[in-house]
């Protein structure tokens, strides 16, 4: 509780120096250790300021391709199961750190830099049959953008 109290003295002394620490926090991701995804790393880019995305590909280069996308405070290595058993099934699977996840850049991230992420991935290894957080971070892109 001390943060809070130190929050409610800072927002009166200064409240945009607050709101700012305030919205640096609530965009700081996690980095817990995590066990390797599956597959190779295939790409590395930049989209926009969302930052660094890392992409990786396990299965055939040919059928259907699937995109597993993380969560918040996630990264690709939780999809390692499914992604797996798609594999099995002849699918081509594609997972990504987003940024400030996995093994992506950066400490922040926000449902925005998602989007850019997803927009700039779909581009380069595309077209998909999505599933989790991709399909909010495309209601969102296309309501936003």
């Amino acid at each position: 509780m001390l943060i809070v109290w130190l929050m409610r003295i800072l927002s009166r002394l200064a409240p945009a120096l607050a709101g700012h620490l305030a919205w640096r926090v609530t965009l700081r991701t996690a980095r817990p250790r995590r066990t390797a995804p599956p597959g190779v790393v295939v790409d590395r880019f930049v989209a926009d300021d969302a930052g660094e995305v890392v992409v990786f590909r396990a299965g055939p280069d040919h059928g259907p391709r699937a995109l597993l996308i993380h969560g918040w405070n996630g990264s690709a290595a939780d999809w390692t199961t499914v992604a797996h058993a798609l594999v099995d099934a002849g699918f081509a699977v594609t997972l990504l750190d987003l940024p400030g996840h996995g093994a992506s850049g950066g400490r922040h991230s926000s449902l925005p830099r998602f989007v850019r992420a997803l927009r700039e991935t779909t581009r380069r290894h595309g077209p998909f049959v999505g599933a989790n957080l991709e399909a909010t971070a495309r209601w969102y892109g296309q309501l936003r953008y």
